[in-house]
């Protein structure tokens, strides 16, 4: 019973290991904490329709949970715009038969508040979340990445 305990806890560290998050703040975060936000995400072709929709549904929904989803044409309102420059990801059989072997994944995007009176900058911030474990799902990366974004734009209480 004992080695099994040690086999599964070692097996559980290399799926926590196996998941990082960088982030690269350029602007501190200047909008104030009752800041409503309007999401707007621009792709590159790699990333599928679902991924970018499942991205932006996270994003709306963490923000609404908050009471800082604006409307789109809300006064006031700040633009978080959030430009993924990089999508790589393995497709979930992929990842199950081959695991590690399958390469990585990795999602990499620049994010910015804008100020919509004036195009003031009020934060910007690189976020890049990597995966090399054969553990997790594509969903949940994507959305992992969302929350990450969130987190670093507001502490995780907007």
């Amino acid at each position: 019973m004992r080695r099994w305990l040690v086999a599964a806890s070692a097996f559980a560290l290399l799926g926590l290991v196996g998941c990082t998050t960088a982030v690269q703040v350029h602007t501190e975060n200047k909008s104030p904490p009752t800041q409503r936000l309007v999401v707007k995400v621009s792709a590159p072709a790699a990333m599928p329709a679902d991924a970018q929709a499942l991205l932006v549904a996270r994003l709306n929904t963490q923000l609404s949970a908050r009471g800082a989803l604006a409307e789109q044409e809300e006064s006031g309102a700040a633009e978080l715009e959030v430009r993924v420059l990089n999508y790589s990801m393995r497709s979930d059989s992929a990842r199950f038969f081959a695991g590690v072997l399958a390469g990585s994944d990795n999602v990499q995007s620049a994010v910015r508040v804008i100020k919509r009176e004036g195009g003031t900058v009020l934060a910007e911030f690189t976020v890049e979340s990597a995966n090399i474990s054969a553990w997790g799902t594509s969903r949940g990366m994507v959305e992992g990445h969302a929350d990450k974004i969130l987190a670093t734009l507001g502490g995780g209480k907007r």
